[in-house]
């Protein structure tokens, strides 16, 4: 990290902590309905913090203090929705992997008639073509 992204990330923080700018993130956070007692409340307000530097350095230089928050609040609650959907999305693909496992392995069918394809294909390379091979 150069001096200049240092430079940009102090300002960032201090333009976060000053005159109360974190009530911004809580904003984002309540609407999105993410409430304090919810488990991701916390990872997510870091998101949010990390999302907030983000666009601060993102801004234009000629906005006013209005602008500049109202840009900065929806690339939060962008950046926060994003990561709700992946983390959702994570977890649906978990679901459904488990629920396709599990109906792999009840399906014993299946496995013995691959079993004897495969049995077949090995016989067919090992055997002579005076030999005959009977479909089992």
């Amino acid at each position: 990290m150069n001096k200049n992204e240092n430079n940009d990330y102090q300002a960032s923080f201090k333009y976060l902590m000053a005159n109360d700018h974190q009530v911004l993130i809580y904003g984002v956070l309540k609407k999105l309905n993410i409430r304090p007692f919810n488990q991701l409340y916390d990872d997510l307000y870091q998101e949010g913090v990390l999302a907030f530097i983000k666009k601060y350095n993102q801004c234009p230089a000629d906005k006013t203090d209005k602008q500049r928050l109202g840009f900065i609040y929806q690339g939060v609650y962008w950046q926060l929705l994003d990561y709700l959907r992946k983390d959702s999305l994570v977890g649906t693909r978990q679901e459904n992997d488990d629920t396709e496992l599990a109906y792999l392995s009840a399906s014993d069918d299946s496995n013995a008639l691959i079993e004897k394809k495969l049995l077949l294909q090995k016989l067919q390379t090992i055997c002579t073509k005076k030999r005959i091979i009977l479909p089992i």
